[in-house]
């Protein structure tokens, strides 16, 4: 049913929705109460119930936090909620099932990370619109969530809109996708001096530790080609699963493969020089947990939050003395900012009570006492506060925490009112905050329709080697030239071209 490369978007989507979870400590839900005391709006039967669906799995305290919720939104919205997970291997058939069924639900969460599908791409946006699934939120969203709505610049409202329809309610996380170096602590005492800020450093810093003799690898690579480099070489990434670009400075937004730039050539030839000096291994790692919390690593590169949220894991609760000091790659580069629909909210066509969601997701983001029920639980049991950060209770720890990290949490993620852990450093949201001063894509707010299925997934499916090869099969340039060669797809060529003409036309409309 799924291509294998949408099962891959998927387990990466939920280690996204992990990592965005434990290292901040996210939002509760589930449940249908049997509580009858009333709450000085009505009894239970009169109570609103409100349901959306999630991919995951819910924590085993969801039900207790959301009656809290309940009550405490009780005045203002008399709603039940009714929160409900999918696995998320089988999310989007299901949902996308009972779209087309017109099921009575209200809402769900989305992700532009499910747009890939094997033969329908079932839960594209443009999809969704065109096929009438979900509602137009025009008029009521000012109406009953005006602090969210009041909060979207009007680059922000027009990539939610279509045809004049608005019909999406995104994360309010507009931080961007920068990598981080992450040093071990007691490496960068002893190596480093003025810190690091680009690949020249990294290369200073790993010299220093292939000549020490430690039995250690310098740098753990977590991320592929395109996305470590292309954004440091002069290149906006407009698809990430299909490897294209364009120029930054390039008013026409011309695509290009990736892997037909000269730049990428340079990559390789750059990498193969860091793997020949010992600096990195042959092939490009999947997250190694026991590697983080044993050492394995003088340092790895991923995203920010990613290397925060191993920070959280090892001084929460595991049991080692490694820890890790992270510095943000190229940080005088403003990056994109991540997509707006990354994580977000849609209400279903058939739901009858669309304000009801409205209003449940004004309340969320109206204060920081909203956003820490949502978030975090309920204090003095699920977390206490030191600070404007969060403390777990005694024997409770990230692995075990009986609440935090429920799938699809991550579509109510507030910049404003996030709390870090007291096991990351002071430092952590400033750093984060950092990222919410660059600037979105030029491209953002397209939502192109891709049409040629077989095209993209035998373009995805070469995509990953080419993204993240095999270095020790890449030890001159020839092998280089023969292996892009082994791995290009000219057909999909023309898929390039009509994106580009969607782009085109879409940017007139702009």
């Amino acid at each position: 049913m799924f291509s294998r490369v949408l099962k891959k978007s998927i387990c990466f989507l939920c280690a996204i929705c992990l990592a965005y979870a434990l290292l901040f400590t996210f939002y509760g839900c589930g449940h249908t109460s049997d509580n009858t005391d009333g709450w000085g709006v009505g009894d239970i039967a009169s109570r609103i119930p409100v349901s959306i669906y999630f991919p995951g799995s819910p924590g085993k305290d969801m039900d207790r936090v959301l009656e809290e919720i309940e009550k405490e939104s009780a005045p203002l919205l008399n709603i039940e909620l009714k929160f409900n997970w999918i696995e998320a291997s089988e999310y989007e058939g299901a949902i996308a099932s009972k779209l087309a069924s017109a099921q009575n639900f209200d809402a769900f969460y989305y992700s532009e990370v499910y747009d890939l599908g094997e033969s329908g791409s079932a839960l594209t946006l443009p999809e969704l619109v065109n096929n009438n699934l979900v509602y137009n939120i025009n008029g009521l969203f000012q109406q009953y969530a005006p602090g969210i709505y009041g909060s979207l610049s009007e680059e922000e409202m027009k990539a939610i809109t279509f045809d004049n329809k608005i019909v999406a309610i995104p994360w309010r996380f507009p931080v961007s996708s920068r990598k981080s170096a992450a040093v071990r602590d007691d490496l960068n005492a002893l190596y480093i001096e003025g810190g690091v800020a680009d690949f020249e450093d990294l290369e200073v810093f790993a010299d220093k530790i292939t000549g020490s003799k430690i039995n250690i690898v310098p740098i753990g690579l977590f991320t592929g080609t395109l996305e470590l480099f292309a954004p440091h070489m002069g290149f906006t990434v407009f698809d990430e699963r299909l490897g294209l670009v364009y120029r930054e400075n390039d008013p026409g937004m011309q695509l290009m493969l990736w892997e037909e730039t000269p730049e990428y050539r340079d990559v390789l030839l750059r990498l193969l020089s860091w793997y020949k000096k010992g600096y990195i291994p042959s092939e490009f790692e999947n997250k190694d947990e026991a590697g983080f919390f044993y050492g394995k690593y003088a340092c790895f590169i991923d995203e920010i939050y990613q290397a925060l949220f191993m920070n959280t894991r090892i001084k929460a609760g595991i049991d080692t003395e490694f820890k890790y000091k992270i510095y943000s790659l190229y940080p005088e580069y403003k990056m994109p900012k991540k997509s707006l629909l990354e994580n977000a909210i849609l209400i279903n066509k058939n739901s009858s009570k669309p304000e009801s969601v409205l209003m449940f997701l004004e309340w969320v983001h109206s204060s920081q006492k909203n956003h820490d029920l949502l978030m975090y639980g309920i204090e003095g049991e699920h977390y206490t506060i030191y600070g404007e950060q969060y403390v777990l209770p005694p024997q409770v720890n990230i692995e075990n925490h009986p609440y935090m990290g429920w799938g699809g949490s991550e579509a109510f993620l507030n910049i404003n009112f996030i709390r870090t852990s007291v096991y990351n450093d002071p430092f952590s949201k400033q750093l984060l905050t950092d990222e919410t001063r660059s600037e979105y894509a030029p491209h953002h707010g397209i939502h192109p329709v891709l049409r040629d299925f077989e095209a993209i997934k035998r373009r995805t499916d070469n995509f990953q080697k080419l993204n993240k090869p095999s270095l020790s099969m890449l030890d001159n340039p020839d092998n280089i030239e023969r292996f892009i060669a082994e791995n290009s797809d000219y057909s999909f060529h023309k898929t390039v071209e009509e994106l580009q003409r969607q782009l085109n036309e879409w940017f007139i409309r702009k």
